[in-house]
């Protein structure tokens, strides 16, 4: 059975865009991977997503011998994704989304409690010893979204079944 994670504080908490330390270099796992569920179609800075779920995203957290862990999260306006505007564009996921450590799209604090549920201590954004980012998208699909949210710019959900690496310093041990 997944955990799942519904915090108030942290499903809002902004992520910001938070890059890796100086001198830290990603490094691919073969066990540790994510489903992430998210509406491209938010946030924006200004106004009003053309959503209604615009800033909102869902992410299982799998690892190998260990039960999945889930959250549901909000992007920040100001996080590294900056306005999802283009709505589910696929051909935008690779540059929106791989080697872009996951705290510039979800909160530290969301993360840490993610990644403990499997087994891996990534530490806090004032003291990181990995920072977690997608190394490759093996899959993904647009899903219809309902009305209204059917009629917004390239309409649906974005689903994608994702691996995760760590940005860490040489010689840091690197969960499987």
């Amino acid at each position: 059975m997944a955990a799942s994670i519904l915090a108030p504080g942290l499903a809002s908490a902004g992520g910001g865009f938070a890059p890796p330390p100086p001198g830290f270099v990603l490094n691919t796992t073969k066990d540790v991977s994510a489903v992430v569920v998210l509406d491209p179609h938010g946030p924006v800075v200004f106004g009003t997503p053309a959503t209604a779920t615009g800033t909102f995203g869902a992410i299982t957290l799998n690892r190998k011998h260990f039960a999945p862990a889930s959250a549901v999260f909000k992007v920040p306006g100001f996080g590294s994704l900056g306005e999802l505007a283009l709505g589910c564009d696929l051909s935008a996921s690779t540059a929106r989304f791989v080697t872009v450590p996951l705290n510039g799209w979800m909160s530290q604090e969301l993360l840490e409690i993610l990644f403990q549920q499997v087994g891996i201590t990534i530490g806090p954004l004032t003291a990181p010893v990995l920072v977690p980012a997608v190394t490759q998208i093996v899959s993904q699909q647009c899903s219809p979204a309902p009305p209204p949210d059917d009629t917004a710019f390239n309409p649906g959900f974005l689903v994608m079944e994702v691996k995760i690496g760590f940005f860490a310093a040489p010689g840091t041990p690197i969960p499987k």
